[in-house]
């Protein structure tokens, strides 16, 4: 499956019951030739019952050898999940792990959690024996037994660091990146001491749960990257007022990368990255707020790789990318964008995630008098329940691509002003969705077309474009919208129904 030394102190999950087949599970030989296929003891299909008062060994095999980790530095931690049907608390079940009573323990009401020693963990085979002791019950069914073995970094900076950086931070603290080794004169390559912050923001639960939840604070400077910073769970990043307006006394990630922030959790994979890269899909990376920072980057400032990373909080920043400022390309819910400011657009592609309840409010598309030729804001895939409100575009040729697809429903975007562009494109195309509003719609000095060529109940209130476009579309109303073309019947025009 991969290089021992490199695997050696990767975190895993063994298992006792075979995956995949219900009844057995092949083993293989180094070099890939299978010798023998082991009966599976239980499995979710076919349970082992376990009677009051008969004891039941399993047989666990282990491949990690603990005793090497902390000359390799690395601190492990070991959990025993127990899952079986018929079993309702702590106080039902007694387990032995290599012979020695597992005391501690919690019940979510689905499994049993156990940390386990370290040092009783062996290399090879270990014995795990589960009793029932209520003499009053039938018995359980065991369906599921799980060893999540994880390991922690031990923390030995290079440089010298102030005490409470050097301390395992609580929600409430607050790291400098300065106290990691970040120089911030825009020259030293700062990547990896901004890593160590966010990381340090790390901790692990009594059930060896990796969390974070720290707060990474930037001082004014410019801060020179060569790889994307990694986010993580429950991160706050954050610099102080006015940074995110680019002033010389505001703090600015600037980044030779092809993505400034990337949100991710596990260990990272080398990639390039695109806009619709999903790598990420599956992982979670969620509750992070990014404020008052300048972000720059070769492709995108900030990009969230398929991670599910809802409960996101993006608010007076300043983004410049070549492609897209941010790009979401995962699931997002219960998420705000407020007070930004960025070169090129935002870009929700959900094509497999949902956008769901959440507003992007006070933002403009455009700086420095540049030229864009490309959609300032996308919103592609499941988009439900948006609110867009005071867009402003500067010189952006294409204003807002909307296709939610036939699951996209009530999108609302009030307040759009566009301008300063010349040979303009389209302000607005609405592709797919439903119960969509656009109201008070503004694009001055060369009007914009404004485009619906699908969805369905489609509301336009306030419209100034150069055409309004329907495309024979049925389900629009439209209130004072001049040089409305090709309306469909039932469309509803000033007031009017066409018939």
């Amino acid at each position: 499956m991969g290089d021992p030394a490199t695997l050696a102190n990767l975190d895993k999950m063994y298992v006792a019951d075979p995956r995949g087949l219900p009844d057995s599970a092949p083993y293989w030989l180094k070099g890939g030739e299978r010798f023998f296929t082991r009966p599976g003891d239980f499995s979710h299909r076919t349970p082992s019952l376990i009677e009051p008062g008969k004891p039941q060994t399993v047989n666990l095999r282990v491949g990690d050898d603990l005793s090497a980790a902390p000359a390799a530095g690395y601190t492990p931690t070991v959990r025993l999940d127990i899952q079986a049907e018929g079993l309702w608390g702590r106080k039902d079940i007694l387990v032995k792990f290599n012979n020695k009573v597992l005391e501690d323990c919690e019940f979510d009401g689905e499994f049993l959690h156990l940390p386990v020693s370290a040092k009783l963990v062996k290399s090879g085979i270990n014995n795990i024996e589960l009793l029932v002791k209520d003499a009053t019950k039938t018995g359980i069914m065991l369906k599921e037994l799980q060893l999540w073995i994880t390991y922690e970094q031990n923390k030995q900076p290079s440089v010298q660091v102030s005490p409470a950086a050097s301390l395992a931070p609580d929600r409430q603290s607050m790291l400098n990146v300065r106290d990691f080794g970040a120089i911030g004169d825009g020259r030293a390559d700062d990547t990896a001491s901004i890593q160590k912050a966010i990381d340090a923001a790390w901790h692990t639960t009594a059930r060896g749960r990796r969390r974070s939840g720290g707060i990474v604070y930037f001082p004014p400077g410019r801060y020179r990257t060569t790889k994307p910073i990694r986010l993580r769970s429950n991160l706050v990043l954050t610099g102080n007022e006015g940074q995110y307006r680019g002033n010389e006394h505001g703090a600015e990630i600037n980044s030779e990368a092809d993505a400034g922030l990337v949100f991710w959790s596990g260990d990272w994979e080398e990639q390039t990255i695109v806009a619709e890269t999903k790598t990420g899909r599956g992982r979670s990376c969620g509750g992070v707020v990014i404020t008052k920072l300048a972000v720059k980057a070769r492709k995108f400032a900030v990009h969230t790789l398929g991670c599910n990373s809802s409960n996101l909080r993006i608010e007076n920043c300043r983004f410049e990318a070549g492609e897209a400022a941010f790009v979401s390309t995962g699931h997002l819910f219960f998420s705000l964008f407020n007070n930004i400011v960025c070169q090129k657009g935002l870009w929700f592609l959900q094509a497999q995630g949902r956008f769901n309840t959440s507003e992007i409010s006070n933002v403009r598309v455009g700086m420095h008098g540049t030229r864009n030729d490309d959609w300032a804001i996308r919103l592609e895939g499941c988009i439900q329940c948006i609110s867009l409100r005071n867009i402003t575009f500067e010189r952006q040729a294409k204003g807002i691509l909307l296709d939610a697809k036939r699951n996209g429903i009530n999108i609302s975007v009030d307040g759009v002003w566009s301008y300063d562009i010349e040979d303009p494109d389209e302000i607005v195309r609405i592709k797919a969705g439903n119960a969509i509003m656009f109201k008070n719609i503004f694009a001055t000095d060369q009007p914009q077309e404004f485009n619906v060529v699908g969805g369905n109940h489609i509301v336009l209130q306030g419209i100034l474009a150069k055409t309004i476009d329907l495309h024979g579309r049925t389900s629009v109303t439209t209130v004072a919208c001049p040089r409305v073309v090709n309306a469909g019947v039932g469309a509803v025009i000033d007031g009017v129904k066409i018939k």
